[in-house]
């Protein structure tokens, strides 16, 4: 339990991040539904790291059934916010028909219900997995996670900009294997084999993930900016230089943990509690990096 606790340091400081976005933003800083966004991101990023760690050791059905769960709870939330938006209303005070009218005609609710309707079925099938003790693959909740994940953000911003829709695609993607999988393995890996066995995998699909997110993050900051005036004096453009610095810190992180981490670990060198501590600490700062993502998902 203690572990759980240690990895859910990812919370705080996503939260972190999400206020650091306000402070950069003023006057026109995000809306408050980017509180609830971070932790759908962080929520969605770990079923799919889940999901993807399962394609080569043993499903965690229990925990991928408890996360989806929260993520559903989460967009459902978001899909709330939204439909208080779209009727000028507060959230509580919509009325049924109007939310009802949201969900059928408005493309927004309309993208919120094929995300409930994925995470729904991530969560059936993994309860259903975990009670059976059935030895299923995730390519299901792999491909459903990854559908859910996008959603949202290519119908946001980037979606009225050439190429937009498909930068966001890459770039959520990417991104969330990179911090889901490695929180996944902070939640389950037990011993100092299992990481031996799994960090070398992780590390080089952290490579591409890293390039990919590289490459499409500055063909957003391009496209959606273009201006230098527009990145130094803008709230958005503050975001941005700062969720850019804090990759950089990441990415050098990263190349300095390779060398001290996982060039030892397939000599069986590194203990168990010192692959978890370096797991928990690299989560954290990237979990601030999904913070600044989501103020710069809602700031104008």
């Amino acid at each position: 339990m203690g572990r759980r606790y240690a990895a859910a340091a990812v919370v705080p400081t996503g939260l972190v991040g999400v206020a650091i976005g306000w402070a950069l933003s003023q006057p026109l800083g995000p809306d408050s539904g980017s509180i609830v966004r971070v932790l759908s991101l962080l929520l969605g990023s770990t079923v799919l790291g889940f999901g993807a760690l399962g394609l080569f050791s043993r499903p965690q059905w229990t925990s991928i059934a408890a996360l989806s769960a929260g993520w559903a709870v989460a967009e459902a939330f978001l899909l709330a916010l939204a439909a208080a938006d779209v009727s000028g209303r507060r959230v509580w005070s919509v009325p049924v028909p109007a939310f009802l009218n949201f969900l059928q005609n408005i493309s927004v609710g309309q993208i919120g219900v094929a995300t409930l309707v994925c995470l729904i079925v991530i969560t059936g099938v993994a309860v259903a997995a975990a009670r059976s003790g059935a030895e299923w693959s995730t390519v299901l909740v792999v491909v459903l996670a990854a559908f859910a994940s996008i959603a949202r953000p290519i119908s946001g911003h980037m979606s009225q900009q050439p190429f937009g829709s498909l930068l966001d695609v890459f770039h959520v993607l990417a991104a969330s294997v990179w911090l889901g999988m490695l929180l996944a393995m902070a939640l389950s890996l037990r011993s100092r084999r299992d990481w031996a066995q799994t960090l070398p995998r992780y590390s080089r699909i952290a490579f591409w993930c890293v390039v990919i997110l590289s490459i499409s993050g500055i063909a957003n900051a391009l496209i959606r900016l273009r201006t230098v005036d527009a990145l130094v004096g803008t709230g958005y453009g503050h975001i941005v230089i700062a969720k850019s610095l804090l990759t950089v810190i990441l990415v050098a992180g990263g190349w300095r943990l390779r060398r001290i981490w996982v060039s030892r670990i397939g000599d069986h060198r590194v203990r168990e509690e010192e692959s978890f501590r370096h797991a928990v600490i690299e989560t954290a700062v990237m979990a601030l990096a999904f913070g600044l993502a989501a103020a710069l998902a809602t700031t104008p």
